[in-house]
Protein backbone atom coordinates (compact mmCIF):
# COMPACT_ATOMS: atom_id res chain seq x y z
CA UNK A 1 0.00 0.00 0.00
CA UNK A 2 1.35 3.42 -0.97
CA UNK A 3 0.14 6.48 0.86
CA UNK A 4 0.78 9.84 -0.68
CA UNK A 5 0.12 12.86 1.43
CA UNK A 6 0.43 16.46 0.48
CA UNK A 7 -0.01 19.58 2.45
CA UNK A 8 -0.85 22.91 0.99
CA UNK A 9 -0.25 25.99 3.08
CA UNK A 10 -2.00 29.12 1.96
CA UNK A 11 -1.12 32.40 3.58
CA UNK A 12 -3.91 34.92 3.26
CA UNK A 13 -4.14 38.55 4.09
CA UNK A 14 -5.05 38.89 7.76
CA UNK A 15 -7.08 41.63 9.39
CA UNK A 16 -6.88 41.93 13.17
CA UNK A 17 -7.68 44.92 15.33
CA UNK A 18 -8.12 47.18 12.33
CA UNK A 19 -4.68 46.35 10.90
CA UNK A 20 -4.59 44.40 7.64
CA UNK A 21 -1.39 42.45 7.05
CA UNK A 22 -0.83 41.43 3.43
CA UNK A 23 -0.34 37.77 2.55
CA UNK A 24 3.08 38.60 1.11
CA UNK A 25 5.47 40.54 3.34
CA UNK A 26 6.95 42.20 0.24
CA UNK A 27 3.72 44.21 0.05
CA UNK A 28 4.45 45.92 3.38
CA UNK A 29 6.19 48.80 1.58
CA UNK A 30 5.01 50.46 -1.63
CA UNK A 31 7.15 50.49 -4.75
CA UNK A 32 7.13 54.31 -4.72
CA UNK A 33 8.58 54.45 -1.19
CA UNK A 34 11.25 51.93 -2.17
CA UNK A 35 12.09 53.95 -5.30
CA UNK A 36 12.58 57.03 -3.13
CA UNK A 37 14.47 55.59 -0.16
CA UNK A 38 15.96 52.35 -1.48
CA UNK A 39 16.34 52.71 -5.24
CA UNK A 40 17.07 49.40 -6.92
CA UNK A 41 16.29 47.36 -3.80
CA UNK A 42 14.43 44.11 -4.32
CA UNK A 43 12.49 42.07 -1.81
CA UNK A 44 14.78 39.10 -1.22
CA UNK A 45 13.02 37.37 1.62
CA UNK A 46 9.62 37.31 3.19
CA UNK A 47 7.68 35.10 5.56
CA UNK A 48 4.52 34.90 7.59
CA UNK A 49 3.86 33.35 10.95
CA UNK A 50 1.00 32.92 13.43
CA UNK A 51 1.72 31.96 17.00
CA UNK A 52 0.02 32.50 20.33
CA UNK A 53 -2.72 34.65 18.83
CA UNK A 54 -0.23 36.97 17.11
CA UNK A 55 0.26 37.12 13.36
CA UNK A 56 3.47 38.38 11.75
CA UNK A 57 4.79 39.27 8.35
CA UNK A 58 8.40 40.08 7.65
CA UNK A 59 10.31 41.13 4.60
CA UNK A 60 13.76 42.33 3.64
CA UNK A 61 14.91 44.37 0.67
CA UNK A 62 18.49 44.77 -0.53
CA UNK A 63 19.99 46.72 -3.34
CA UNK A 64 23.42 47.52 -4.75
CA UNK A 65 24.16 50.15 -7.31
CA UNK A 66 27.19 51.50 -9.10
CA UNK A 67 25.31 54.74 -9.73
CA UNK A 68 22.93 56.81 -7.64
CA UNK A 69 22.98 57.95 -4.01
CA UNK A 70 23.76 54.60 -2.39
CA UNK A 71 26.10 51.77 -3.24
CA UNK A 72 24.24 49.49 -0.83
CA UNK A 73 20.86 49.80 0.86
CA UNK A 74 18.98 47.45 3.19
CA UNK A 75 15.39 47.72 4.44
CA UNK A 76 13.80 45.25 6.84
CA UNK A 77 10.25 45.19 8.22
CA UNK A 78 8.65 42.96 10.83
CA UNK A 79 4.92 43.60 11.32
CA UNK A 80 3.10 41.78 14.13
CA UNK A 81 -0.56 42.07 15.06
CA UNK A 82 -1.54 40.95 18.55
CA UNK A 83 -4.96 40.04 19.95
CA UNK A 84 -4.90 43.08 22.27
CA UNK A 85 -3.17 46.44 22.51
CA UNK A 86 -1.82 45.36 25.92
CA UNK A 87 0.07 42.48 24.23
CA UNK A 88 1.33 44.89 21.56
CA UNK A 89 2.52 47.26 24.28
CA UNK A 90 4.43 44.43 25.99
CA UNK A 91 6.14 43.54 22.69
CA UNK A 92 7.01 47.18 21.99
CA UNK A 93 8.50 47.61 25.45
CA UNK A 94 10.43 44.34 25.21
CA UNK A 95 11.94 45.12 21.82
CA UNK A 96 12.80 48.67 22.93
CA UNK A 97 14.61 47.17 25.94
CA UNK A 98 16.56 44.78 23.66
CA UNK A 99 17.72 47.71 21.49
CA UNK A 100 18.71 49.74 24.55
CA UNK A 101 20.63 46.78 26.03
CA UNK A 102 22.80 46.78 22.90
CA UNK A 103 23.60 50.51 23.07
CA UNK A 104 26.49 50.22 25.51
CA UNK A 105 27.58 46.70 24.53
CA UNK A 106 31.25 46.89 23.46
CA UNK A 107 30.76 43.63 21.54
CA UNK A 108 27.90 45.03 19.48
CA UNK A 109 28.42 45.35 15.74
CA UNK A 110 27.09 48.93 15.92
CA UNK A 111 27.83 52.11 17.79
CA UNK A 112 24.75 54.08 18.72
CA UNK A 113 25.24 57.85 18.60
CA UNK A 114 21.57 58.54 19.33
CA UNK A 115 18.33 56.90 20.46
CA UNK A 116 15.07 58.34 21.76
CA UNK A 117 11.30 58.11 21.96
CA UNK A 118 9.58 60.19 19.27
CA UNK A 119 5.99 61.28 18.71
CA UNK A 120 4.65 59.34 15.76
CA UNK A 121 4.35 57.54 13.57
CA UNK A 122 1.72 55.40 15.25
CA UNK A 123 0.66 55.64 18.88
CA UNK A 124 4.25 55.59 20.14
CA UNK A 125 7.64 55.15 18.56
CA UNK A 126 11.30 54.66 19.46
CA UNK A 127 14.13 55.47 17.05
CA UNK A 128 17.79 54.54 17.12
CA UNK A 129 20.64 55.69 14.83
CA UNK A 130 23.55 53.28 14.43
CA UNK A 131 26.91 53.13 12.66
CA UNK A 132 28.59 49.82 11.84
CA UNK A 133 31.86 49.44 13.77
CA UNK A 134 33.53 47.41 11.00
CA UNK A 135 32.25 49.29 7.96
CA UNK A 136 31.96 52.88 9.16
CA UNK A 137 30.34 53.94 5.88
CA UNK A 138 27.34 51.66 6.64
CA UNK A 139 24.83 53.29 8.97
CA UNK A 140 21.11 53.72 9.42
CA UNK A 141 18.10 53.86 11.64
CA UNK A 142 15.80 51.44 13.37
CA UNK A 143 12.30 52.38 14.39
CA UNK A 144 9.80 50.52 16.56
CA UNK A 145 6.19 51.64 16.23
CA UNK A 146 3.13 50.58 18.19
CA UNK A 147 -0.10 51.22 16.30
CA UNK A 148 -3.14 49.91 18.18
CA UNK A 149 -2.76 46.14 18.41
CA UNK A 150 0.24 46.07 16.05
CA UNK A 151 3.99 46.55 16.42
CA UNK A 152 6.23 47.37 13.48
CA UNK A 153 10.00 47.10 13.46
CA UNK A 154 11.52 48.96 10.52
CA UNK A 155 15.23 49.30 9.74
CA UNK A 156 16.91 51.31 7.01
CA UNK A 157 20.68 51.13 6.45
CA UNK A 158 22.73 52.46 3.57
CA UNK A 159 26.23 53.06 2.30
CA UNK A 160 26.71 56.32 0.46
CA UNK A 161 27.94 55.97 -3.11
CA UNK A 162 30.88 58.32 -2.48
CA UNK A 163 32.97 55.44 -1.04
CA UNK A 164 34.92 57.90 1.08
CA UNK A 165 34.06 56.37 4.44
CA UNK A 166 31.10 58.69 4.93
CA UNK A 167 28.10 57.05 6.52
CA UNK A 168 24.52 58.01 5.81
CA UNK A 169 23.87 60.89 8.17
CA UNK A 170 21.59 60.70 11.18
CA UNK A 171 18.98 63.05 9.74
CA UNK A 172 18.88 61.19 6.42
CA UNK A 173 18.68 57.81 8.19
CA UNK A 174 15.94 58.95 10.56
CA UNK A 175 13.94 60.71 7.83
CA UNK A 176 14.18 57.56 5.71
CA UNK A 177 13.17 55.07 8.38
CA UNK A 178 10.27 57.30 9.53
CA UNK A 179 9.02 57.73 5.95
CA UNK A 180 9.26 53.97 5.36
CA UNK A 181 7.38 53.27 8.61
CA UNK A 182 4.66 55.74 7.60
CA UNK A 183 4.41 53.91 4.28
CA UNK A 184 4.05 50.58 6.08
CA UNK A 185 1.21 52.05 8.15
CA UNK A 186 -0.44 53.25 4.92
CA UNK A 187 -0.17 49.72 3.48
CA UNK A 188 -1.79 48.02 6.49
CA UNK A 189 -4.50 50.57 7.28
Amino acid sequence: MVVIAAAVVVVLAVSLGGVRLPANGCELISSSALATYAPGARCERHAGNSQGGATSRLAGWQGRSSSGRFSQVTVDVVATVFPTSAKASQDFTGFRRILLDGVDDPNSRFTTPDHRDISGPGDRAFIIYQVDRSFTDFAGGQLIVQYGTAVFQVSYFATLARHDGTAIGQKQAEDGVIALANDVLDQVD
